[in-house]
């Protein structure tokens, strides 16, 4: 017989989604909640995205004031480049690529072309807004739509922000090994020029930070048979107390099989047999 699983999170939800209902934004969008594996498959998204390059959007120099972060080399590309200033949803990007506009921008010290719309791509912050959707935020102004958590409750789709500086979107922070991975549309000091995914070292220059419209509900990844009668789970979620799952075989009544006291707030993985 078919089972079914779903799963809570200990806490009052009343309270935090009135929390949620009263910050308000800096730019008029409407905001919306948006589950955490949401978010994550955005980030990867523009991580994953296979693309063709051709040569006018390989522009080189030849637009004032910008540089291509790939010069003058086109062809089959991976991931959405850097471009000081961008924002673009993928569409809009592919769009632009088709359209003939340039791939990106590394130059970050003048006004940049993306406004102009001879451009596209999306910068750190750009990216990030684009995670969360909350419309166009900086990393000076995410403090409208979001809250600081310490580094050891980030959970995957929170982010860590430097103001004024940089934004990383969190994947996972195993706080036992102290790195963190991460997506993020960066320079990496010259390497990149475009979105990685990559296992960063602890760095207290930025704080946690967790978007006000995250989905206070875990999202379950995987209910995978792994040995008979077995049943492993796997989720993304965030709790202050812990996890509970339950199981139905009727989609009607449910009966409790693990709680907090099994899985803590830095579980992600259940074994029910």
């Amino acid at each position: 017989m078919r089972k079914l699983f779903k799963m809570a999170f200990v806490a009052v939800l009343a309270v935090v989604l009135a929390g949620l209902a009263a910050r308000a934004g800096t730019f008029p969008y409407n905001k919306q909640p948006i589950p955490r594996d949401l978010i994550l498959e955005i980030c990867h998204l523009y991580y994953g995205i296979h693309w063709r390059c051709d040569p006018e959007n390989a522009y080189g120099t030849s637009i004032s004031g910008a540089e291509c972060p790939y010069g003058t080399t086109s062809g089959w590309k991976d991931a959405v480049p850097y471009c000081w200033g961008g924002a673009d949803e993928i569409y809009e990007y592919l769009e632009k690529m088709t359209a003939g506009k340039g791939a990106g921008d590394k130059n970050t010290s003048s006004s940049s072309p993306y406004y102009s719309g001879l451009v596209g791509s999306v910068d750190c912050s750009g990216y990030a807004s684009q995670c969360f959707r909350s419309g166009r935020y900086t990393t000076a102004s995410f403090h409208n739509v979001s809250t600081d958590i310490g580094w050891d409750h980030l959970a995957p789709g929170d982010a860590i922000n430097n103001p004024g500086s940089h934004i990383r979107m969190c994947e996972k922070y195993p706080t036992e090994t102290g790195l963190i991975l991460v997506y993020e549309s960066t320079s990496g000091g010259g390497l990149y020029w475009r979105v990685v995914r990559r296992l960063l070292a602890y760095d207290n220059n930025y704080n946690g930070i967790r978007y006000d419209y995250t989905t206070p509900l875990p999202s379950i990844l995987d209910a995978v048979r792994t040995n008979y009668g077995e049943v492993t789970i796997t989720w993304f979620g965030a709790a202050t107390t812990g996890f509970r799952v339950y199981r139905s075989t009727d989609n009607s009544a449910w009966t409790r099989v693990m709680d907090e006291a099994q899985l803590d707030p830095d579980a992600d993985t259940a074994v029910i047999r």
